[in-house]
């Protein structure tokens, strides 16, 4: 048998089975514990509270990865019983305005400061995992600059190459920009006689 208690911040458990290798499923069994036998496959569907992600499941021992394919949580039933455990994590919101001057702003998000697999997130908002980091990159145009980017109550990022990191600790974080304008210079003339007047304009 598979059986679990659903924990704090989890709304529903939910499981279901399949004996052909995923070619038919069951219907979905949501009272534990759920009656498997060896080999079949099983698939643990989890739907956690508002601000709160999935952070694992395991079944007995194992970890039990996602997948996408069945929507779930997959595994195959060995010759014992297990026990799911699932541990869910909450999120917070991570928001930001962009400022004139600026052309994009890209963040990425990780579970420590090493961002090389993550992937790029262009959207005005999004919500990260607890104690995940936010990298941020911004680009600007027609000679704007970034001045400063502050995060988690209003302390700087850390910079490094042009990108600025800040860890999500325990509230929801709007990110500030404040760019330095670009430099201006006057263009200045006199209306000479026998022209009638002189205008500019700029773009």
């Amino acid at each position: 048998s598979v059986s679990w208690t659903v924990p704090e911040h989890i709304s529903n458990i939910k499981v279901k089975t399949s004996s052909d290798g995923g070619t038919t499923w069951s219907a979905d069994i949501t009272t534990s514990p759920a009656s498997v036998a060896a080999n079949d496959l099983v698939v643990v569907m989890v739907t956690p509270e508002t601000n709160y992600e999935v952070e694992s499941v395991t079944a007995g021992s194992n970890d039990v990865r996602f997948s996408s394919e069945n929507g779930g949580y997959q595994f195959t039933m060995g010759s014992e019983g297990v026990t799911l455990s699932v541990t869910p994590i909450v999120t917070y919101e991570v928001s930001w305005t962009k400022p004139t001057g600026v052309t994009t702003i890209v963040m990425k998000t990780s579970s420590s400061t090493d961002f090389s697999s993550s992937t790029e997130i262009s959207e005005s908002s999004i919500r990260v995992r607890q104690n995940y980091y936010v990298q941020v990159a911004i680009t600007c145009g027609n000679g704007y600059s970034v001045k400063k980017v502050t995060g988690p109550g209003g302390g700087e990022g850390s910079e490094s190459g042009g990108f600025y990191t800040f860890q999500v600790t325990d509230a929801d974080v709007s990110i500030g920009i404040e760019v330095n304008e670009p430099t201006k210079y006057s263009v200045s003339w006199t209306v000479p006689e026998h022209i009638s007047n002189i205008k500019v304009k700029t773009s």
